[in-house]
């Protein structure tokens, strides 16, 4: 596949894709359902269980998984969401209609971006949660909230 050339994916079946791995273990890099999965693999597996051609960088330390995240949404998506983002536009109570189903939540750890996860479209998200240790489904909360730094869509997003 070229690399302009986008499966058309809805955000419904990316959502219906991740909640597949709801329950998966938590693992640093990993990307299957026996051995485990973090935050960007997740993103990673379900866009290419999709027929997507995922660019994924793996290898990477817990530190340096913001470059690679950004490398992989380069690639995959578009931002559609910019900066901190405000509690009403998260939950889509504001001018901004909020992250849509399948979206990708970017979030900040102490500094840097080094978190994401999947938006269902209605104030919750799917996400390989490392102080849990599995993949799991969460409202967004005030926490999340204050530390969303940008909201990104698939290219091919119908």
């Amino acid at each position: 596949m070229k690399s302009h050339e986008w499966p058309p994916v809805t955000g419904e079946a990316i959502l219906q894709e991740a909640r597949k791995w709801i329950d998966v273990p938590y693992h640093h890099d990993g990307r299957s359902r026996e051995g485990g999965v973090d935050c960007a693999g997740l993103f990673a597996v379900v866009l290419g269980a999709l027929g997507v051609d995922v660019i994924d960088r793996r290898g990477v330390s817990r530190d340096d998984v913001y470059e690679a995240m950004l490398a992989t949404f380069a690639l995959h998506a578009e931002r559609v969401g910019h900066g901190l983002l405000t509690a009403e536009a998260m939950l889509g109570e504001s001018e901004w209609e909020g992250p849509k189903a399948g979206d990708a939540l970017v979030f900040r750890g102490r500094a840097m971006p080094n978190h994401v996860a999947i938006a269902t479209g209605n104030g919750r998200m799917i996400h390989a949660y490392s102080s849990v240790g599995k993949v799991l489904e969460q409202p967004i909360g005030p926490a999340w909230i204050g530390r969303c730094s940008g909201v990104w869509r698939y290219k091919g997003s119908l």
